[in-house]
């Protein structure tokens, strides 16, 4: 995101159809920006926007804040929060009381890799798994690529490269897929995989790129094996291809 910073009312608009649709319990939005007062004078309300009872925001705290964060919105009592957001390294954990139990929730969203190094991926997410708790849900935009997902790299480099000025070593990176199989290798459940076989992308929408060959998972919801995945998936309409530059994700799970 670069200045000029603007606001697009029918973005917004169209992301409130969506969440309006979906109607879910707990929703995680990554890039929730200006959510404080800020010199672009722009301020977001994101609980009054998506009208939830709970709500806490997470503001990076390094060089980019207000500018970039997540926000969580919940049906249910946000009891606990922990803000370990650092420059581009997204880690916010909270705890949600779901009908009595305590749901342990953690979300990234890590830069992308040739801004980090893919050393700097990896130890975001031994950092953030080192103390998971029972319970646990991981949810994210991990800005990396899964094992259990087939590319051809000179495919997405030929696509990314018309939007995308380092995508010869983005995708490189990229294709290590360190990042992901060490959250796999602790045993979090992929729910996208747990329920579909058939390979899907959440980036990139129509608002970014009509060329779809240029696409890849990065969004994931990783759950703890306490939890039944009853359903997931990648929403696609014609609302999600205009409200933002990557699909939403959802998992319907049972604890």
């Amino acid at each position: 995101m670069e200045k000029p910073y603007n606001y697009d009312s029918n973005r917004i608009e169209l992301a409130k159809e969506i969440v309006r649709k979906e109607n879910p319990d707990i929703l995680i939005l990554n890039e929730a920006y200006f959510e404080s007062e800020n010199e672009s004078k722009i301020l977001m309300d994101y609980q009054k926007v998506f009208k939830f009872p709970f709500y806490v925001h997470g503001n990076s705290k390094g060089g980019l804040s207000p500018f970039w964060g997540c926000a969580l919105l919940s049906k249910y009592p946000i009891i606990e929060v922990n803000n370990k957001n650092r420059g581009l390294g997204g880690f916010f954990r909270s705890k949600i009381n779901v009908k009595e139990k305590i749901m342990n929730l953690d979300i990234t969203h890590i830069s992308p890799i040739p801004y980090l190094g893919n050393k700097g991926q990896e130890s975001c997410i031994k950092q953030i798994l080192k103390d998971k708790k029972e319970n646990y849900i991981l949810a994210g935009d991990f800005n990396s690529l899964s094992p259990k997902d087939d590319y051809k790299e000179s495919t997405l480099v030929e696509a990314w490269t018309k939007f995308e000025k380092n995508a010869k070593k983005l995708i490189k990176q990229m294709l290590k897929r360190d990042a992901i199989k060490f959250v796999l290798s602790s045993g979090l459940v992929d729910t996208y995989k747990a329920r579909n076989a058939k390979f899907d992308f959440t980036i990139p929408t129509n608002f970014l790129s009509n060329d779809k060959s240029s696409g890849i998972r990065i969004d994931y919801i990783f759950c703890s094996k306490e939890f039944r995945v009853l359903e997931s998936g990648i929403i696609k309409n014609n609302l999600t291809e205009q409200a933002s530059d990557h699909y939403p994700i959802y998992a319907v799970l049972e604890i």
